[in-house]
């Protein structure tokens, strides 16, 4: 990664909805009626030379980020089933016009770009490696809060406490571990090395049980490829809009409900199994609530405005990185929903065009951040 862009931003989090009736239908299953606006994305921007097709027209402003407009979560809250698509459908209008709205870089998104870069060209320097933390195993809660220029970030959150030091996940495997830190000379914590390997057992060893004689021949030869040890765990698309949309509280809630439905009538095998995952979902989201209030920021009830829904969206999706190696986490499809926040804030002038691409900018720079010891960064 030679430099630090925004021109693929629809791979991550912002891709401009300027689409045509039938990927609309797609989107979000409604007709189109009317023209509104697309979620912001400058067209391209570096940290090095910071472009745009053409000249902006804008004006570097302060941040304001009004947290009070008319709320559009309150339907949502008002129902008793989570249901994201329905919500989405009701409040998205899909956009056909041109980028001319588009505003670009602020100044400070100049900054915290150029602050990247320092960051990104001490790592090549490095080999490819800015820092690792060998020591601890992460999970949700493991590291304290990390900011790459805290004055100048509009959306918070790393996977470890500086931005691009590495974490270590044995959980998935020691031996991945082991390895992944040997290819960058970096020696093995002996102590976590020690519990994973006699004490708690990982996916990786429970793979490699499961296998038969046949599975491992197989495997050995390369006759069978992309098996489940190697990624520590299967593909992953979170449906972290939920956090946005209900706070965790209200998931929370949900679960628990969830849990106790479950626990009535007889118990086999399966149910059991069943009810200890949604035991384990429920901690989840109670450590993720802890992770996002170590920012000062309280994700337990609905978003507000589109910082606060785009931020919620993020903290999920960096929940679930924290505790899971490997290249296949996606943030999945966002911008239809994200999108029914900017246009609210906008319609009611709780944000600018500067602003709102602000926080696109800040989010897609968080995205790209975010990396693994074991896989190289996501992009």
């Amino acid at each position: 990664m030679e430099s630090l862009t925004l021109c693929e931003v629809n791979n991550v989090l912002a891709k401009t909805v300027a689409v045509n009736a039938v990927a609309a239908t797609k989107i979000a299953g409604v007709r189109i009626s009317k023209p509104s606006r697309a979620l912001h994305t400058s067209t391209m921007m570096t940290t090095s030379g910071l472009k745009t097709s053409k000249k902006p027209s804008f004006q570097s402003q302060a941040k304001t980020y009004a947290t009070q407009a008319p709320c559009i979560t309150n339907d949502a809250a008002a129902k008793s089933e989570i249901d994201v698509e329905g919500w989405i459908k009701k409040h998205y209008t899909p956009y056909e016009g041109d980028a001319s709205f588009l505003a670009g870089p602020t100044e400070k998104t100049k900054k915290l770009f150029a602050k990247a870069e320092e960051y990104l060209a001490k790592e090549r320097a490095n080999g490819g490696l800015y820092d690792v933390d060998p020591h601890t195993p992460s999970t949700i809660t493991s590291h304290k809060p990390g900011y790459l220029d805290k004055e100048n970030e509009v959306i918070y959150g790393y996977q470890t406490d500086v931005p691009l030091k590495r974490a270590i996940k044995p959980f998935g495997g020691v031996n991945m571990v082991k390895n992944a830190l040997k290819a960058v000379n970096v020696p093995m914590d002996k102590e976590v090395e020690h519990i994973f390997t006699d004490y708690r057992k990982t996916h990786n060893t429970a793979v490699f049980d499961i296998y038969s004689k046949e599975m491992r021949a197989g495997r050995s030869n390369a006759i069978m490829t992309g098996l489940p040890d190697g990624y520590g765990r299967g593909r992953i698309i979170g449906d972290y809009r939920r956090v946005a949309l209900y706070g965790t509280d209200r998931l929370i809630a949900q679960k628990q409900k969830d849990k106790a439905e479950l626990q009535k009538g007889d118990m086999d095998v399966p149910k059991m199994r069943l009810i200890g995952e949604v035991a384990d979902q429920i901690k989840a989201l109670k450590q993720l609530t802890e992770m996002a209030k170590s920012y000062g920021i309280d994700i337990s009830k609905p978003a507000k405005n589109a910082r606060e829904a785009t931020q919620f969206v993020y903290f999920g999706y960096l929940g679930s990185i924290k505790e899971q190696d490997g290249a296949a986490m996606s943030l999945g499809r966002v911008d239809a929903f994200l999108d029914c926040f900017f246009e609210n804030d906008l319609k009611n002038g709780v944000i600018t065009e500067s602003e709102a691409q602000e926080i696109v900018d800040n989010s897609y720079l968080k995205v790209t951040f975010c990396s693994s010891l074991t896989y190289s960064r996501i992009q």
